[in-house]
Parts: C-alpha cells; structure tokens; sequence
C-alpha cells in the first residue's frame, strides 16, 4: 500500500521538477510492504539516573567496537582509528551482506554537494543540499539514465542540516538547527507532480516532536530506512544518541522513537555524532557515519525487534544509502564534474538548473577519490554508487 502522509500544502510556494525527457515510470509506494517488526525495548530515558538504558549512566560513553588489532577501544569517544568488525557472529540471510568489498564506481549526479539526503530505494529519486543551504530535488527515469534537469527545493534550509528523503520519493523534510523541533516538509503526490511545501497544522512527526519537547531535547539528522517504515535521527540530550521511530500505518504516523542502546551510536559531544544516513529494506542493516573516525559503519541485528550486534567499515562509500535489495550504495564522492553548473539563484523556473547529458546517454563514469582505507573529509562534488 502506498504510503499516504496527508499533509496541506502551499501551492503558491511549489516548485516544478523540470525533465530533459519524457517519462513513465509510477511512484513505488510503501517499497517495505509492511510492518516487518516491532522495536527494541529500550525505553526512553528521562534523564534521572541509572536506569540501564541511558548510556551516560555507565562508565564508557565511548566506542564499543574493535579496533585493527581487534581490542576493545577505551572510552571517552577518543577512538580516531578504523574499527575492524566486532567478534559478534554476523547476522545470517540479511539484505544488506555482511564483509562486501564495496567498490566506488560511476558517478550518478554531479553537483557542489554539502548534504546528501539520500536517494530512494528504486535509485531514480536522490536529494541534498548545496553548501549555500539550499536543497535540491531530482527524478531520472530508469536507474541506469542519467538525472535530467534539476531543480532547487527546501530554498533557505539552514547550511548543514540533512535534508531527508522518504522512501517513496515523495516526500522531503529538514530539522533541527534554526528551524528547531518543528520540520520543514516538501512533499509531492508523485514523481510527475510539483514539490510543494507544506502548511499542515499537524505533521505525521508530532509523535516524535512532543517526546522530545518534553523533554527539553532537540532532534536532528534524519534518515529513512529503504523498507519506508523505519526513520533513524540524532537526539541531543546533552551528547548526541541515534533513535529510531516505526511507521504507524493506522495513524498514519511516526511513533515516539526509541534510543539505540549500543554505545557505538553516541556521539562524545554534540559536535562530533555518529548519525544515520540510511537503512536495508529488511529492517536489520543501519549505515552511518562515525564523526569520531571520519569513516562510515555499519551495523546489523538478527531481527528488526532485536538490538544491532555486528558493526562494520564501510570506508568507501561516505553518507551511504542504500537500494531496494542493497545490491548498490548511493554516497557522497570527490571526482570530475562533466556536466554544467548553472549558478543562478534559486528565483524562477529556470534558475538553478543542472544541465544533463542528452537523454540517451547512459550514467555518467568517474571514480570516486575515496579508495578503500582513505577518510572522507566533508562535502563533496558528487553522488557516486557503489556495488
């Protein structure tokens, strides 16, 4: 079932996606096909003490994994190396397959990118932003063509925050920093339809804003999971912990998320996080990226209800996303950029664009810079996949 976010919109503020071909690709809809498992039962901490779930109340707070030499790192988030995999035994039949040698290959969008928000699953929608904050939004439409015309979204988003791409490729939202508890959504009816931004009064995030608010907290750093029903971000409680909210098809809403137990998911400070950049369509396989080492992980659990219990490098493919049935990363690379750069502003129908290569061309090619072992070091000038 599609899924269907029933959010009022501001017509007069919609931007037109503009394509250099015609094309009949129909949006996917829910891509997950259900609920695929309850959550972990750890409960949100309130902060009063020693409650076996708040990880400031143990000694650590720093990261549990393994370094090269296969010790346990010390705490205090001081860990600057590559982590080799956990002793954990590696999940079984899962998604996303455990000890791939990714492989940077062929650059998928070329553009000064400072955030990349990920692409959807089908691999024909992607997002992200420029380093002047403003987001951009774009369809293609098989996922071996290249991305056609481009145009600018979320105008304005604060510099630095992610701007987050659902599942269906349907909608985008931003949060966090100037915009503070409350999300700036984009949305569209389909792939053919215009972004508009929306005017709702109620936001299928409430759920997520009052637990937080209550609190006193922020949230950041969302992630959508391929499957479309699980979405990942940053809560900043003083140091910065990964929660994870389920789609609630009933309400048609995000339910109040729960934290991450595992102490490879806090951050040492609020400026240096480990935050999530996408997730397997089974539920069982989280990317992110590790601001301690400078290096994506990865993380899988046996079950979707279960906590996450083998960790991974994925030094390769910074910021990665994956498809449908995790056959391919979609990440933020260095490399050429073949196609043109309109620098207008972000005002009329024709500013901002990226001009493609001709509608017949196939992907563009390119190696991303980042070779197995190198740490990234920020933005980028493109999407690059990886297999």
């Amino acid at each position: 079932m599609k899924k269907t976010y029933g959010l009022g919109v501001l017509s007069a503020t919609a931007l037109s996606l503009v394509w250099a071909c015609s094309s009949s690709s129909s949006p996917t809809g829910n891509l997950g096909g259900g609920d695929s498992g309850s959550l972990p039962d750890t409960s949100v901490d309130d902060g009063s003490g020693d409650d076996g779930n708040d990880l400031t109340d143990s000694a650590a707070g720093g990261d549990a994994g393994h370094d090269a030499a296969g010790n346990r790192d010390g705490g205090g988030g001081s860990d600057s190396g590559l982590d080799a995999p956990s002793d954990a035994t590696p999940p079984q039949n899962t998604q996303c397959p455990t000890g791939h040698a990714w492989t940077a290959g062929a650059l998928q969008v070329a553009d000064s990118i400072a955030r990349f928000g990920g692409m959807a699953p089908t691999g024909l929608t992607a997002a992200w932003t420029r380093p002047s904050g403003d987001g951009v939004a774009g369809d293609r439409p098989t996922a071996a063509s290249s991305f056609m015309t481009l145009e600018f979204l979320l105008p304005g988003l604060p510099t630095g925050l992610r701007p987050a791409l659902d599942s269906t490729g349907t909608l985008v939202f931003g949060v966090g920093g100037a915009l503070g508890l409350d999300p700036q959504i984009w949305q569209r009816t389909d792939p053919q339809s215009p972004w508009q931004l929306s005017s709702a009064p109620t936001t299928p995030f409430d759920a997520i804003i009052g637990a937080v608010s209550q609190s006193g907290w922020t949230w950041s750093e969302p992630a959508f999971g391929a499957s479309g029903d699980r979405l990942f971000y940053i809560v900043d409680r003083g140091q910065p912990y990964v929660y994870e909210s389920q789609w609630d098809a009933q309400s048609a809403s995000w339910t109040a998320g729960v934290q991450l137990p595992n102490p490879e998911f806090m951050g040492p400070s609020p400026s240096v996080r480990r935050r999530p950049t996408g997730a397997s369509s089974d539920d069982r396989t989280l990317f992110f990226f590790d601001e301690v080492s400078g290096v994506e992980r990865a993380a899988w659990r046996t079950d979707p209800s279960q906590p996450f219990s083998y960790f991974e490098d994925i030094p390769a493919a910074p910021e990665a996303a994956p498809n449908l049935d995790c056959s391919a990363l979609y990440f933020i690379g260095g490399g050429p950029l073949p196609e043109t750069i309109d620098s207008g502003s972000s005002q009329g129908d024709d500013a901002g664009h990226i001009s493609g290569p001709p509608s017949d061309a196939g992907p563009d090619t390119g190696t991303s810079n980042l070779d197995a072992g190198s740490v990234w070091n920020g933005s980028g000038t493109g999407i690059f996949i990886a297999q």
